[in-house]
């Protein structure tokens, strides 16, 4: 059998039927258990909360079999590791010292966390994104934008001279006044035709390929159609439909937006100026230098000359 299909048959047991997290201060039980090592309630909390971002453990952990995953995973985790306890060709020493360093590690990231969460714990994020947004009002422009429709003639389907040729007979159909949708739906063959009838909505500059952008914007009347213009997709027929100029959007529009990031970038760079701080001020806790023996490893190290 399978060590997953046994580790869930234990689960089925072992496992309370409820999926949320619960406090890591209650006490502790052992869910799974071998002669050489155990799987606690502990272990769940604490894998849980270093592995699953706290916002969405709620939702992760009532996922059905969710929980039964993180407890095999410990499973299998503890098991293999037991096996590289009794490997000789793995270093000890060099397990510890990864372990520390990773432990460090996780103190540094956690003190930082901490401390800029407390220094940055009474600023009124909505005042500092007003204040960005007043000093970058560049940052927060709406480009130009216009709205078209547009029918395609695919060279996919055709060759270029009978879907130009289509083209031109849609062209005329539409200039002689015939709804725009209607023929759309009948002649298009882009796939999007059936839920938008041709309909592209506003675009920007950049958001379609050269020859359709360049003839979207270059008419300006309501309604207007282009002659085809041709494309690596085929023949389009574009209908001018609105133009909206380029201009600044509103705070109270975009405030959601500036606050979290303002609120990273502060968080970043405080966290940035912290640990500049410590490089800084090495010296003057009583940080000593062994000079010679890190030129020593410097040399040791350097590239060879030619």
């Amino acid at each position: 059998m399978k060590v997953q299909t046994i580790l869930l048959t234990m689960l089925l047991s072992a496992v309370a039927a409820g999926s949320h997290a619960q406090s890591v201060e209650e006490t502790e039980q052992v869910v799974l258990q071998t002669p050489d090592f155990e799987v606690t309630t502990r272990d769940f909390h604490y894998y849980v909360e270093s592995n699953i971002a706290e916002a969405q453990r709620e939702r992760t952990l009532a996922r059905q079999g969710s929980v039964r995953e993180v407890y095999e995973n410990l499973y299998v985790t503890r098991a293999i590791a037991a096996r590289g306890e009794q490997n000789a060709e793995i270093d000890p020493d060099l397990i510890d010292w990864m372990t520390s360093q990773y432990r460090e590690r996780l103190l540094m990231q956690r003190q930082l966390e901490l401390e800029v969460a407390e220094d940055l714990k009474n600023v009124d994020w909505e005042a500092a994104a007003l204040e960005d947004y007043t000093a970058n009002p560049q940052n927060f422009e709406m480009p130009e934008q216009v709205s078209a429709s547009h029918i395609l003639i695919s060279t996919e389907q055709h060759t270029e001279e009978e879907a130009e040729s289509i083209a031109r007979e849609v062209l005329g159909k539409l200039r002689a006044g015939e709804d725009f949708a209607t023929v759309a739906k009948e002649f298009s063959e882009d796939g999007s035709v059936t839920g938008n009838s041709g309909d592209l909505g506003f675009f920007g500059r950049g958001q379609m390929v050269a020859p359709f952008e360049e003839a979207a914007f270059g008419m300006s009347e309501a309604g207007q159609l282009s002659d085809p213009v041709k494309t690596q997709f085929g023949y389009h027929i574009i209908r001018f439909n609105e133009y909206r100029p380029a201009s600044l959007r509103t705070f109270d529009q975009i405030k959601n937006l500036i606050i979290p990031d303002v609120q990273r970038r502060r968080q970043a760079q405080l966290r940035a100026d912290k640990i500049a701080e410590v490089k800084t001020g090495a010296i003057d806790i009583g940080l000593e230098v062994n000079v010679e023996l890190l030129r020593e490893y410097e040399a040791r190290y350097a590239p060879a000359q030619n």
